[in-house]
């Protein structure tokens, strides 16, 4: 369960007012122009990538300088954000929780509404989803060929029940349970980054971290960010994801090194999963499960109606499965509109 992969859209191409944005390979192929100011970075998150409009909400051009200051604030930001949340970072609240136990932790006002948000998806997922899994994450980076009894046992130690929430501390039961937030951490701080986005002078945009895209603004003709989904070994369009703002995030086995946090294995269930959503976490998180849960499940935490997001899934055999409304391009603008509000 390691970062998802650096080349983010060997499975999806992002095309913006007819500019496809290709940042998986590995000498990006999109110059900036007149319209686009584009910047990539590598960083200890991943692979950042930004193309922002030069044009400004007002309708001037933003100068080159005032372009690259907004860059460097954003990948500060992403950087934080990340740091935040990390687990290896011996001063972040997560990687204290991970070494205390029995013990009343007072942590950050946000690393607790993170940690909130992550146990309530756990259970609107069927369970599928476990922020508690870094004691099989840290086995099966030590050992990747670990045992079947090894595997289980260290799932012994997972649990949202091993861990205790209040208003301002965490309190774990479990001396061998720890948290892990990989790909939470991901759609966080890209979530962080588009927020920042929104609030600066530029007009509209896209940002990238690793295998997931966020949008912001409005183009200046009107029409939807279009995001082409490919399926990665035939490079053959299985879907398409029409969207005004938020999210769309790929997993699969070319996008991904996570692994099943129930089972621990790496092999996924699907070829690829794509699935957008107006909360970047809820993205990435739900990408990743997809591929190594597959459509039924995926299909089954939709039927729920709890959570806000639509999927284009792609089977081994090519079939590709679809929520309802993943083809109706009236419910990103919906989705979007609900989200704002909130």
């Amino acid at each position: 369960m390691k970062k998802r992969s650096l080349c983010i859209f060997l499975a999806a191409l992002l095309l913006i007012s007819g500019t496809f944005l290709t940042s998986c390979q590995s000498n990006n192929t999109e110059k900036e122009d007149d319209i686009y100011f584009v910047r990539e970075e590598k960083s200890s998150a991943g692979r950042f990538y930004l193309s922002l409009s030069k044009e400004s909400k007002d309708g001037e051009i933003i100068p080159k300088k005032k372009l690259e200051s907004i860059f460097n604030k954003a990948v500060d930001i992403m950087d934080g954000a990340m740091d935040l949340l990390s687990e290896d970072d011996p001063d972040s609240d997560v990687a204290k929780i991970n070494t205390r136990a029995n013990t009343v932790l007072n942590i950050r006002t946000a690393t607790l509404e993170e940690l909130g948000w992550a146990f309530e998806l756990s259970e609107k997922t069927l369970g599928l989803y476990d922020p508690t899994c870094g004691n099989l994450v840290s086995l099966l980076e030590k050992s990747p060929e670990a045992t079947d009894e090894a595997i289980t046992l260290a799932a012994t130690h997972t649990g949202i029940d091993k861990f205790t929430l209040s208003e301002s501390s965490v309190t774990k039961s479990d001396p061998e349970a720890t948290l892990y937030l990989g790909n939470l951490r991901e759609g966080y701080a890209l979530s962080k980054v588009i927020e920042y986005l929104k609030e600066s002078p530029v007009k509209y945009g896209i940002a990238s971290l690793n295998a997931t895209a966020g949008v912001f603004g409005e183009k200046s003709d009107g029409t939807a960010f279009a995001i082409d989904i490919f399926d990665p070994q035939s490079n053959e369009a299985t879907g398409t994801f029409h969207i005004y703002s938020g999210y769309v995030s790929v997993a699969s086995s070319r996008l991904t090194s996570t692994r099943n946090m129930k089972t621990g294995k790496g092999e996924g269930s699907l070829a690829h999963c794509a699935v957008y959503s107006a909360d970047a976490k809820l993205a990435v998180i739900l990408a990743d499960l997809g591929y190594f849960h597959g459509s039924d499940k995926m299909l089954e935490i939709y039927d729920k109606g709890e959570l806000s997001f639509e999927a284009v899934m792609t089977e081994k055999n090519k079939t590709v499965k679809k929520t309802p409304k993943a083809d109706d391009p009236n419910i990103y603008t919906e989705a979007n509109e609900k989200a704002s509000e909130e």
